[in-house]
């Protein structure tokens, strides 16, 4: 059973599993193809469309093209132009293929935008609109036909400036509204693994803004609040892997069962003896 963290790692398991399949060795990982489409953050995002989430809206920039490497499109940049200003400052521009908020570039104007053009990165990337509010994840976890939806966990505040994973307070806990808002969430976030199979667990990034939740992506694996998530409640991941692996995976409903927080020490703890 695949446990990897980040995404390449996830797609080196996915890979794994295509690989032992064909031997007839069951693994508990998404299916390569489904794989490949969530480390893919533009192919993650029509697939989010198709389902119905609310996703910012963005344009695919792809390093060739913006490079002049290979076949030439002149209008290429005057098209990213267009877009961007269809889509309206302030954006984001994140690598296609990276995670864990890695890569993120703000561009808050035009100005930034041209000198971004001007100076583009190496990967191929997605500029999106920058989408203000609570930062949230949600892990799914699960097999086709017995999915569950954890607690979702919150994480920090979402703004015109890229935000380091685990730099603010992290928590997981009662919030009623907001939990009734994304009852609706939870059913289509269902419903998509199981248009994609997903066999384990799945980390879905969010931004709570009014009452949407805006989807950013969806990690093909477990996520960096996977733990607050079951310390808050009554599902253990890492168990309903051990059970999907040995056969016998019979999830039961979810409860929250408590609070789950997460934050950064500027000083070392320290043990009862002294030591760090």
């Amino acid at each position: 059973m695949s446990i990897s963290l980040p995404c390449e790692n996830a797609l080196r398991d996915a890979t794994v599993k295509a690989i032992l399949d064909a031997r007839g060795i069951p693994t508990v990982m998404t299916p390569l193809a489904s794989t490949l489409a969530l480390c893919d953050k533009w192919e993650t995002k029509q697939l989010l469309a198709r389902a119905g989430l609310d996703t910012p809206r963005g344009v695919k920039v792809d390093s060739d093209l913006l490079a002049g490497r290979g076949v030439a499109f002149p209008a290429y940049t005057d098209a990213l132009r267009a877009s961007a200003a269809g889509i309206g400052h302030p954006l984001l521009s994140k690598p296609l293929w990276d995670s864990t908020s890695m890569g993120i570039r703000a561009l808050p104007d035009a100005a930034a935008l041209d000198a971004y053009l001007a100076d583009p990165p190496e990967v191929s990337a997605v500029i999106e609109e920058c989408v203000a509010g609570a930062l949230c994840s949600v892990d799914v976890v699960g097999e086709p036909g017995k999915y569950r939806v954890l607690p979702v966990c919150w994480t920090g505040t979402a703004g015109t400036e890229p935000v380091f994973t685990f730099a603010d307070l992290r928590w997981c806990g009662p919030r009623p509204q907001a939990d009734a808002d994304f009852e609706p969430v939870a059913a289509k976030l269902i419903a998509l693994c199981e248009d994609l199979g997903v066999h384990g667990s799945v980390n879905v990034d969010m931004i709570y803004t009014g009452s949407r939740y805006v989807v950013l992506e969806i990690n093909p694996r477990i996520g960096g609040a996977t733990t607050l998530s079951c310390a808050a409640s009554t599902t253990n991941t890492l168990d309903a892997l051990a059970a999907m692996a040995r056969g016998h995976y019979s999830p039961a409903p979810v409860r929250r069962t408590g609070w789950a927080i997460e934050f950064l020490s500027p000083n070392a703890f320290r043990s009862r003896h002294g030591r760090n």
